[in-house]
């Protein structure tokens, strides 16, 4: 368990109907995107990004949050 940021809605990537799922997506929202260390948070910025929303991804990931969380690192 890599804990988390207090109330997300985590949905994983590889489960392999991400972009599905981003079709749900409020567009008029603006999305946080995290990981563990921040690769996987890119590149699901990027898909978020080309289906026209707008997102920002926490650089270096979880490790990086200075806020609380839940769980342990």
């Amino acid at each position: 368990n890599f804990g988390k940021i207090t109330a997300p809605i985590n949905i994983a990537i590889p489960r392999g109907d991400f972009e599905t799922l981003v079709g749900t997506f409020d567009k008029e929202k603006t999305y946080f995107v995290y990981c563990r260390a921040g690769n996987r948070s890119i590149a699901a910025c990027n898909i978020l990004g080309s289906n026209g929303y707008r997102s920002y991804n926490l650089v270096g990931g979880i490790f990086k949050w200075k806020g609380e969380i839940e769980g342990t690192i």
